[in-house]
């Protein structure tokens, strides 16, 4: 074997990620929860800036029926 993967949480190891991770989620579910993802905790460390109150994305307008066949022929 050249790539082995070892769980961290215990003496189980795997051949691909995707494995290991499978793995983690279902027999250490608890430890996996508590752990932010790698792009949150990197995010999260240099944090200078107060944080900008974040406004709700404003509601598409609903399209009007008919669509394109109606842009097509002309119709109103």
């Amino acid at each position: 074997m050249t790539d082995v993967l070892q769980c961290p949480y215990c003496v189980l190891r795997f051949s691909t990620q995707s494995e290991l991770d499978q793995h983690k989620a279902f027999d250490h579910p608890d430890i996996v929860a508590e752990e932010p993802a790698p792009e949150e905790a990197a995010a999260a460390a240099p944090e200078a800036e107060p944080a900008q109150e974040q406004r709700p994305e404003p509601e598409p307008e609903p399209e009007q029926k008919g669509g394109w066949f109606k842009r097509l022929f002309g119709g109103s």
